[in-house]
């Protein structure tokens, strides 16, 4: 993201996930359909915490930011990861 960019964030979601292949698309399919939200300034930052699923590769399908750690170490690490 280039600075002139995160200028204009405002907002910020931060989604833990853990082997969320089938929900993660719901989750994002109607986050990104709320057009309004998403183009004032919005991030989606995407916390893959050690996943063995295909729910990385399923976050890289759509225009959020994704972190990936190695191995899974619970949703508390996933959202000090994500803020």
């Amino acid at each position: 993201m280039s600075p002139s960019e995160s200028d204009h964030i405002t907002s910020t979601v931060i989604i833990p996930v853990f082997n969320e292949e089938d929900g993660l698309p719901i989750i994002l399919n109607k986050l990104f359909k709320i057009s309004a939200f998403m183009d004032n300034g919005c991030e989606v930052i995407v916390i893959d915490d050690g996943s063995t699923d295909r729910t990385g590769e399923i976050a890289r399908q759509f225009p959020c930011q994704l972190i990936r750690h190695e191995a899974n170490c619970g949703k508390g690490e996933a959202l000090k990861t994500g803020i």
